[in-house]
């Protein structure tokens, strides 16, 4: 990934960092941070697009504020999305790590082929044959 890119998903980030804050009530960045026992130019940075903040701290941030951590974090969904299908893949593929690779390879192969029939039957649907 370029540096442009992850900037720009830095930034991208950051504004509904930003967003999630003023929707849940807190006033400002202090509040946060002693909400979350943090420091405030740590929170500041985070939420201005100069540092990143990794998958740890953005569920920290969802919690707090109430809001979809595959939102906040990956842009997908809505702010009022439900993570309970991300937080069971998350420990599905936490015990897939651990598994033999054959075993891996076999589930990454399934996967792969669903999300292709799922994908193609999406793109039947919206564009059709005529």
């Amino acid at each position: 990934m370029s540096f442009d890119q992850e900037r720009y998903l830095r930034e991208q980030r950051a504004q509904r960092l930003r967003q999630a804050r003023i929707s849940a009530g807190f006033n400002g960045p202090q509040k946060v941070a002693d909400e979350l026992n943090i420091s405030v130019n740590t929170y500041k940075a985070h939420e201005q697009g100069r540092n990143g903040f990794g998958m740890a701290q953005a569920r920290a941030y969802a919690r707090l504020f109430g809001v979809s951590l595959n939102w906040l974090y990956l842009g997908a969904g809505t702010p009022k999305d439900s993570d309970a299908n991300l937080e069971h893949l998350q420990a599905l593929f936490e015990r897939l790590s651990r598994a033999p690779e054959d075993v891996q390879s076999r589930v990454s192969d399934f996967i792969e082929f669903e999300l292709s029939r799922l994908e193609k039957s999406r793109d039947t649907a919206t564009n059709p044959v005529s």
